[in-house]
């Protein structure tokens, strides 16, 4: 059994791997904004799994460490909440290109350092960061991509550094 916590969670393939993580057995913690998505998928996973609300623009680490403590150990993280932010290039606001790069790129960034204790005491903890093609081929096959390329671009870069 392992000790799992995933971001965007409360739908979508975030919401569909911690249901078959948890039936697996493994004790997961989902994380994500959408209460009503998390509890629906408490339902739906059952015991196994507990959520927070947790908004990764404005994390709240220490209700964050309340909840990781009593696993004492993550030994896998991911990374799976996105924003994806269409829009051509020359109209991207600052608000635009904050959110994208929070969601996508600061948010994880945050979050890795932040469990950082409890995935060394793992042993063999993983991080798996969930990208997008348009972060290692550009906008030039993904046209109105080029924010969320460019945020996805980082957290791969990241993912390699670390």
């Amino acid at each position: 059994m392992k000790n799992i916590i995933i971001t965007g969670a409360s739908r979508g393939i975030g919401f569909d791997t911690a249901v078959i993580l948890a039936r697996q057995g493994h004790r997961v913690l989902a994380l994500s904004r959408n209460e009503e998505g998390l509890r629906a998928l408490k339902k739906e996973a059952g015991e196994q799994l507990d959520f927070m609300a947790f908004d990764l623009l404005k994390p709240d680490a220490g209700a964050l460490l309340e909840k990781v403590r009593p696993m004492e150990q993550v030994d896998v993280l991911i990374n799976n909440a996105g924003y994806l932010l269409k829009k051509p290039f020359e109209e991207i606001t600052n608000t635009d290109w904050s959110r994208a790069f929070g969601v996508n790129f600061f948010g994880p960034a945050h979050l890795m350092q932040i469990l950082r204790p409890f995935l060394e005491k793992s042993g063999e903890a993983h991080i798996l960061n969930i990208g997008s093609m348009g972060g290692y081929q550009g906008s030039a096959k993904f046209p109105g991509l080029s924010g969320y390329s460019a945020s996805k671009a980082a957290i791969s870069n990241l993912t390699e550094c670390l």
